[in-house]
């Protein structure tokens, strides 16, 4: 069994990288090898995750703050601490398989090692889409520091070869793990239907949540989701604006820890993002047998629903594709059998990678 450092920018939001984070902890702890999770900042509302037998340790000592012309001393120092006490960990274990889930903490990680270090391979993830990465500045970054690591990983094959084009030569696919437990799995399955349709996520511009709520005021003015709710769950900058335009039959509700619990009590998902990488909230809603629809904003999310029959993909950005999707899920029953897989090929994968490293 082997030493695992799985990073992230902090493992205390509720947020999907995080989800990744403890159960790739978890899976790999279950699997008999000893796990630290590492954030690196602390957050300011944290939320406690289910432990699975993993250390977890935060390396800042405060909340990593926002670039001002005041405060580039303390940005420094943190980043300085946070650096030594990764060096300090990994000189505890003296040999550790790493995997930095999010580019922010994947640079923390390669300044901890310096030089190359054959006791301590590491893979590096990226969660979000080629897409995404080239319309800012992430392909950049993952050109600077994809060559560093052993493997660098995306979440779809059709990204993958992308950023091979790019000229990242030790990128493949790896997709995520599954992040809802058997237990979590039996009390949704257990719930009975309701007549909502939901959003779960954060309620920001990159989430398209306002393109949902115009969506459903064209739904409503055509009488098309009569005795239908639409539910929002989670919280984020949009939040007060999307509760001030009053729309009819929209409700808002905090977050949850349990996204399964609320999908379980669904009639129809939807996910209308602006840029997505392979969204779990995707993942959970067919593993629950949920209709879904979704936009069409990454390879990732083609191929999480190539087959898929209650699945309804729509273009990105369009509030008339989205209510016509809309209008189409609704009409959709839930799969009133799902059937629970627990998929240990990421598990195999990640340990595999480990055991047969490309070199740097």
């Amino acid at each position: 069994m082997s030493n695992y450092v799985i990073t992230a920018n902090n493992i205390a939001e509720l947020g999907g990288a995080q989800h990744v984070a403890h159960t790739l902890a978890r899976g790999l702890a279950s699997r008999g090898h000893t796990v630290y999770l590492v954030g690196i900042t602390p957050v300011v509302d944290p939320h406690t995750y289910p432990n699975g037998g993993y250390a977890e340790r935060t390396l800042m000592p405060q909340i990593w703050p926002e670039k001002t012309s005041a405060n580039g001393d303390l940005r420094t120092n943190l980043r300085a601490q946070a650096v030594t006490e990764l060096q300090s960990l990994l000189r505890s274990l003296g040999s550790a398989n790493i995997v930095a889930t999010q580019l922010w903490s994947l640079e923390i990680v390669l300044d901890a090692l310096g030089d190359p270090n054959p006791h301590f391979p590491v893979i590096g993830q990226y969660h979000g889409s080629f897409a995404a990465a080239a319309s800012g500045r992430d392909l950049r970054r993952a050109e600077k520091l994809a060559p560093q690591c052993t493997y660098f990983t995306a979440l779809s094959g059709e990204d993958t070869a992308a950023f091979a084009q790019a000229g990242l030569t030790n990128v493949i696919t790896l997709n995520n793990p599954t992040t809802i437990t058997v237990e979590q799995f039996t009390e949704a399955t257990a719930q009975v239907r309701g007549n909502t349709i939901d959003y779960i996520g954060r309620l920001s511009a990159e989430k398209g949540p306002d393109l949902l709520l115009s969506a459903w005021q064209q739904l409503q003015a055509s009488d098309q989701v009569e005795g239908i709710t639409l539910r929002f769950t989670g919280s984020g900058p949009m939040r007060e604006e999307l509760v001030a335009r009053g729309v009819a039959n929209a409700e808002f509700a905090d977050p949850v820890d349990n996204a399964a619990h609320v999908i379980g009590q669904s009639r129809l998902v939807v996910l209308p993002s602006r840029t997505e990488g392979a969204p779990l909230v995707l993942a959970e809603a067919l593993t629950l047998g949920t209709p879904v629809v979704v936009t069409d904003v990454s390879s990732g999310i083609r191929e999480m629903i190539a087959g898929q029959s209650r699945a309804v993909l729509v273009e990105r950005d369009s509030v008339e594709a989205l209510a016509a999707g809309i209008a189409a899920g609704i009409a959709m029953e839930s799969d009133p059998h799902p059937v629970y897989s627990q998929d240990d090929r990421v598990f195999e994968a990640l340990e595999g990678l480990f055991l047969v490293p490309a070199g740097r």
